[in-house]
């Protein structure tokens, strides 16, 4: 019966020691996710902007992207604010677009 307790004692432990370790993860995979969350909101609203000034401009995906020397499903993707696209690819489409600054508050 001893044995036992001290047996049951240890799980107890060991699952109390899981479990801070699971909380632990757990919190810093919330403020990982947070972190990722606010990065994902600028690229949708710089994306947003981009989407703006193309539609403002009359032109067609396709159109912007081949004259800024993108891939159209790529230009697609920045538009909808699924990836980040480097500072040359941007100043590409600026220049397309004949934007000269972009404000993305």
């Amino acid at each position: 019966m001893i044995e036992r307790v001290k047996l049951y004692s240890s799980l107890i432990i060991l699952d109390i020691n899981v479990l801070l370790d699971a909380i632990l993860y757990f919190q810093g995979r919330i403020w990982y996710i947070g972190l990722n969350m606010r990065k994902e909101k600028i690229f949708v609203d710089l994306g947003n902007t981009i989407r703006e000034a193309r539609e403002k401009a009359g032109l067609k995906q396709s159109e912007v992207a081949k004259t800024a020397n993108l891939n159209v499903t790529y230009y697609a993707q920045i538009e909808r604010g699924e990836v980040n696209p480097s500072y040359e690819k941007l100043q590409a489409i600026m220049k397309v677009l004949k934007i000269k600054s972009l404000d993305i508050s």
